[in-house]
């Protein structure tokens, strides 16, 4: 009992730290110089970020939706095949909970540069 919560609590620190910062902070994007000079520049900016981190996914909830599914296959797993199921299920359950995060930041990167720069190019910035 005492490997399993050691296993667990080290998958929930690992996830917890998946990006604690979250998306969007430290995006490099490049804009034309007359993109820079406009007045409304920092208000765009601004509101695009905005809109951008608005259709992100919870890191956390997808981590622990991961480590549910992959502790309930790994259990069966275990079941099945005679094996110690408490130490299977809490790796199951840290494998799942990593790659659900890990899936879910990527998924939220991708999302949040697409979106912010339609927005920013929808305003009438060049952005790349």
């Amino acid at each position: 009992m005492e490997k399993v919560l050691i296993v667990l609590i080290t998958s929930l620190i690992i996830t917890g730290c998946a990006h604690p910062t979250g998306p969007g902070h430290g995006e490099t994007f490049r804009f034309s110089e007359e993109s820079l000079e406009k007045p409304e520049y920092n208000r765009d900016f601004i509101a695009c970020d905005r809109i951008a981190k608005g259709s992100q996914h919870s890191v956390t909830g997808n981590a622990a939706g991961g480590a549910a599914a992959g502790a309930s296959i790994a259990a069966l797993t275990g079941l099945i095949l005679g094996a110690d199921i408490g130490s299977v299920t809490a790796l199951g359950a840290m494998y799942g909970g990593v790659s659900g995060a890990a899936g879910t930041y990527a998924h939220n990167r991708h999302d949040f540069r697409s979106i912010f720069i339609l927005c920013m190019r929808d305003r009438g910035y060049h952005v790349y």
